[in-house]
């Protein structure tokens, strides 16, 4: 059956996709409320895992009002569209 994956709670992308990678056919991530930040982890750690192909368990991407949420529902999200860069070049900068 399948596993539910929290990859926010998980710690270190790269560590958790070792791990995953033998069950990675019984994978979904799911999400437990992250910003843009947490979903492009989990992105990440999906493109690790070819193998994951359930859908991913995400549906806040518009429940913050900040700015730095793409618009777009996560579970639509494609990493060949997903650009954290965009995200990154947004921030405002720090002021003294």
């Amino acid at each position: 059956g399948p596993l539910v994956i929290k990859p926010a709670l998980m710690g270190d992308v790269a560590q958790l996709a070792e791990r995953l990678q033998p069950v990675a056919d019984q994978v979904v991530l799911s999400s437990v409320f992250e910003t843009s930040v947490g979903v492009a982890n989990t992105l990440a750690l999906a493109s690790c895992l070819p193998e994951v192909t359930r859908f991913l368990g995400f549906d806040t991407a518009t429940a913050f009002d900040d700015g730095l949420s793409d618009s777009t529902q996560a579970a639509s999200l494609s990493l060949k569209t997903y650009n954290p860069q965009r995200l990154w070049d947004s921030l405002a900068p720090l002021s003294k």
